[in-house]
């Protein structure tokens, strides 16, 4: 995770067409701009920060991609803290900067500590017991290739 450039160039709010807008709305005004703000969803202009952003090229794929994430994160069975491990673990797998700075934050949130969060980032899971240790394991398998 090198922290480079982002990918995409980030839309300006105020260049957004109609469909673009529901989808910034959603991401900057839904469930995930609720209660405590543990990673930024937007940069100091207003730009979506991390995936985010790319949702707007595509509207109706990027609001559908934001309803899958926010049932994925707030309406599942799974503990907070077996979420953030979940999330946690895809980030490793996939290098992604963004994610793993956001979800070790919420991760720090819901009780992750800093020992557990480091071994996810080694992709170590004996420091998990029980239902966490087979979702850590769970995940990690689904990843590999």
């Amino acid at each position: 995770m090198d922290g480079s450039a982002p990918r995409v160039a980030k839309l300006a709010p105020e260049s957004l067409d109609a469909e673009q807008r529901a989808v910034y709305d959603a991401i900057a005004g839904g469930r995930r701009a609720e209660g405590p703000q543990l990673f930024r969803l937007v940069d100091d202009r207003g730009g979506l920060e991390g995936p985010f952003n790319a949702f707007l090229l595509q509207p109706r794929l990027g609001l559908a991609l934001q309803d899958l994430g926010s049932a994925v994160r707030y309406e599942t069975s799974l503990s907070d803290r077996a979420r953030e491990i979940a999330i946690l673990v895809v980030s490793v797998h996939w290098d992604s900067d963004f994610e793993w700075h956001a979800h070790r934050a919420v991760g720090r949130h819901v009780g992750l500590t800093d020992d557990e969060l480091d071994s996810l980032g080694k992709q170590r899971f004996d420091v998990f017991s029980g239902d966490e240790q087979v979702v850590a394991r769970t995940t990690h398998l689904l990843t590999s290739e």
